[in-house]
């Protein structure tokens, strides 16, 4: 073994990644390899170049071999967590930041790393602990802040998002991505006027950012200029072919200009990239009932339930398509899950939510017996039960009944 070759190689590996020289990077630790196949130096810088590369495949390949040789080399399981967020295989990059932290639980890049993983999969509250865990530290501050500041966001608690924003601004005033999400933040607040001018500061300071014109096609989408949204999202789509917020947010201007087999398209290809996001399917399924496409919307919709049960807004989408494919017995389940959650969960009473759905699909009848069940057994809803009753008569026009159940009502009757 040529130790004075290795040597001279080692002592360019941390330059050359410095410089971003990542061909060279690649040669070096080659020829380290071919000396010493199991030098673990050379491997994570390798790995390190790959990444640099976006050849992630390859520099995953590379971390595993490494880890096979030092199982409790944290750096390379670090790099492993990272790849594997990159390739947005997020549990398994919480699995590899967490063992990171068992190895070198003082790492705080590894709880930074995890907290955007748990951001990705929604688990708001945990990634608020990992962000808060490196909050206080100046070398993960900013990024940390601006964890907090995208989860408050899309927690819709707008006063923590942009407390946290602004810190990051207070850190460094030069940080796109916090603009970025004050911007947004603004934006969900329907201050369009700040929202436009944090967004165009991110755009100036980060003119090649994806991120940044699709925030600025969300400004134009939410303000109702779907051609100039389109035009943003179009210039984030050159510069990220595979980013799925363009396509999400293509997909919603094309449903709003009632452009649906656009919206299908493009929503079609955001699901390429996000097959867990519920809230494609639900606006998929939505262009696909206005396209005449019941089949593929319940489909769709069933998926969105599939993947976020507790969403009441999708069962009472599949059940209004169910009952207009004449399909009742299927669209009252739905209507009676629909009411049970829009309840959140606290009614417990099964006629009163059935009669509810019963209702909803025109089966007054029935749903004028579920509300006498109601009405006679002294539920808690009782009176909500009696003015869903009037509503049915008038809807019938069944004034003679109205009058009467009026007229009951006053005297205390049933």
């Amino acid at each position: 073994m040529d130790m004075n070759l290795l040597i001279d190689c080692f002592k360019k590996l941390e330059p050359l990644f410095d410089t971003a020289q990542y061909d060279e990077l690649t040669k070096v630790c080659e020829k380290m390899l071919s000396i010493d196949e199991r030098n673990t130096d050379a491997m994570l810088y390798l790995c390190r170049a790959y990444a640099k590369q976006d050849k992630i495949d390859e520099a995953i390949q590379v971390c595993k071999k490494l880890l096979e040789i030092d199982p409790n080399h944290f750096q390379a399981m670090f790099e492993l967590a990272n790849l594997y967020s990159s390739k947005m295989m997020y549990n398994d990059a919480i699995d590899a930041f967490t063992k990171t932290l068992e190895l070198n639980d003082s790492f705080i890049q590894a709880y930074n790393g995890r907290g955007w993983a748990y951001f990705h999969l929604r688990e708001y509250s945990k990634a608020i602990s990992d962000f808060y865990k490196t909050a206080k530290f100046t070398k993960t501050a900013q990024d940390s802040y601006c964890g907090l500041g995208w989860t408050y966001l899309l927690k819709e608690e707008y006063s923590q998002a942009l407390l946290f924003f602004n810190k990051a601004i207070d850190i460094n005033e030069k940080c796109a991505n916090a603009f970025r999400g004050r911007g947004l933040t603004y934006l969900a607040e329907q201050k369009f006027n700040k929202a436009e001018k944090d967004i165009d500061a991110a755009l100036k300071l980060d003119p090649n950012s994806a991120d940044t014109f699709i925030a600025k096609g969300h400004l134009c989408y939410g303000t109702k200029k779907f051609n100039k949204a389109i035009e943003y999202y179009m210039q984030a789509l050159n510069i990220d072919t595979d980013n799925q917020d363009v396509y999400k947010g293509l997909g919603k201007v094309y449903f709003e200009t009632k452009q649906y087999s656009k919206a299908i398209y493009a929503l079609s290809k955001a699901i390429l990239n996000n097959s867990n996001d519920s809230s494609l399917f639900y606006l998929r399924g939505n262009a696909y009932t206005l396209n005449n496409q019941n089949n593929n919307a319940i489909l769709d919709y069933s998926q969105a339930i599939k993947l976020t049960p507790q969403k009441a807004d999708y069962y009472q989408q599949r059940g209004s398509l169910y009952k207009n494919m004449n399909l009742n017995d299927l669209a009252l389940a739905d209507f009676v899950k629909y009411f049970e959650l829009s309840y959140n969960m606290e009614c417990k009473d099964h006629n009163f939510l059935t009669a509810k759905a019963y209702a909803v699909i025109k089966e007054y009848d029935k749903a004028i017996a579920e509300f006498d069940k109601v009405i006679m057994q002294k539920s808690q809803y009782k009176e909500e039960a009696k003015e869903e009753k009037l509503s049915i008569y008038l809807n019938k026009r069944s004034y003679g009944k109205y009058v009467k159940e009026l007229v009951c009502s006053h005297f205390g009757k049933n």
